[in-house]
């Protein structure tokens, strides 16, 4: 679990062991896992898998506010999954642009867990954040599966123009238009997710 207050710090590539959920408060972020380069403003969510390796730093002067829940994939699967299924929603690379009640539920989790006043309350909240993020992940797969659907059945008709699912819409994204300086990937920069690291002030 991790907090960051009033920073500027820059992270270069890593990846985490566990699930990376980032609840951005304050600032904007520049987050790149990827082409283009993600722009992550206050109430967004985004969540890494394990392995991705990404990097992130302030995109202005204003200084960053945010938090992250760091879930293993074992208590990610106990949260989400009904008893004898295996599979995960797809969390690889997931942005939540605006789901206010979503935001809040997972933050309220990580501010109950940060105080550890109450284990089961935590828990609790923390296990129904991560079934509201599955069923949003989920609803969005529907979405771009209904969409492939339409065109499949568009292009049925109209043999001239095929259709593929690479041209469907998706949602925008804000994007944002500066570079990241390239620093080089060092293996020891791995981030672990297994204990609090409270970030304040301007530590880069």
């Amino acid at each position: 679990m991790l907090r960051a207050s009033g920073t500027q710090h820059h992270f270069p590539k890593h990846f985490h062991d566990a699930y990376a959920i980032h609840l951005h408060e304050r600032g904007t972020m520049a987050f790149q896992y990827g082409q283009p380069q993600v722009a992550l403003k206050p109430g967004n969510i985004n969540v890494l898998a394990p392995g991705v390796v990404h990097m992130c730093l302030p995109a202005g002067e204003q200084a960053l506010h945010y938090r992250c829940l760091f879930v293993s994939p074992a208590f990610l699967q106990y949260a989400v999954l009904d008893p004898g299924a295996t599979r995960l929603p797809l969390f690889e690379r997931l942005l939540c642009p605006g789901d206010v009640e979503l935001f809040q539920s997972l933050g309220s989790a990580h501010r109950c867990l940060e105080t550890e006043d109450d284990a089961l309350e935590a828990e609790t909240l923390l296990t129904s954040g991560l079934a509201a993020l599955a069923s949003y992940s989920g609803q969005r797969q529907a979405r771009v599966k209904q969409e492939a659907s339409r065109a499949t059945s568009r292009s049925s008709v109209n043999f001239s123009t095929p259709t593929t699912t690479a041209a469907l819409p998706l949602p925008t994204l804000p994007v944002w238009s500066g570079s990241i300086p390239s620093i080089s990937c060092d293996p020891s920069a791995r981030l672990s997710g297994c204990r609090r690291i409270p970030i304040r002030g301007n530590c880069g």
